[in-house]
């Protein structure tokens, strides 16, 4: 598991499906829990590299449509004590709110200053506790107003297809990323609204059926 590598392919597909889709960092394939040792600063750092790898897709991914948590990783043997000084480590006075607003490094594969940070603790004796990092997608809702000039199609408002920042697009097939070609991204498009569109007939045939029945009950 390399920390450092990019994960915006991952967090890319997370945006192509209809229902909540989550990528996480920290969990290995296996599913054996490793995290990720983070300073409060490091914390801040992931958070606003995400917020800005997503602001740079084509079209941009809006902010209420994702949401990062940041867990902590508690140990089975671990002391009730410990874990509650874990689980408020965050909350801790030695962050001070002038270094938290400090501009970070990203967009870049140089060690940042928090990072830095992280190492001079480490030198003093202070170990960062590992946490899991969760980008969660919302599931895609074409009748929610700040979806309307993002969604495809007046009728289908299918979800956009997101470009990465390097202009790439990728699926999830399984448990590999694959990128797709722009023929086979036409012909999954047009699948996708074949059968959206066929949805929405079936539901106004239904309205339709319903209103008829009324129509009947009400001359009786």
């Amino acid at each position: 598991m390399d920390s450092r590598k990019s994960n915006s392919a991952d967090i890319q597909t997370c945006h192509f499906k209809e229902e909540v889709a989550v990528s996480y960092l920290g969990i290995l394939d296996s599913g054996l829990v490793k995290g990720l040792k983070l300073t409060q600063y490091q914390k801040d750092h992931v958070c606003e590299s995400v917020h800005d790898t997503v602001s740079r897709y084509n079209p941009p991914v809006k902010r209420h449509r994702y949401k990062i948590k940041i867990i902590p990783v508690i140990s089975q043997n671990s002391s009730e004590e410990d874990r509650m000084n874990q689980c408020t480590q965050s909350n801790s006075e030695q962050y001070e709110r002038e270094y938290r607003a400090r501009q970070h490094r990203i967009r870049s594969h140089k060690y940042c200053w928090c990072d830095e940070d992280a190492v001079a603790q480490v030198n003093c004796g202070v170990i960062a506790a590992d946490y899991v990092i969760e980008i969660k997608v919302h599931a895609w809702d074409p009748d929610d107003p700040r979806n309307q000039e993002d969604a495809c199609g007046r009728v289908a408002k299918l979800h956009p297809l997101h470009e990465d920042e390097e202009g790439n697009i990728h699926f999830r097939c399984q448990a590999s990323l694959v990128q797709y070609s722009l023929s086979e991204i036409a012909l999954l498009s047009r699948q996708e609204v074949h059968d959206r569109c066929r949805e929405e007939k079936r539901r106004l045939q239904e309205e339709l059926r319903k209103l008829s029945v009324a129509q009947c009950d009400g001359s009786e």
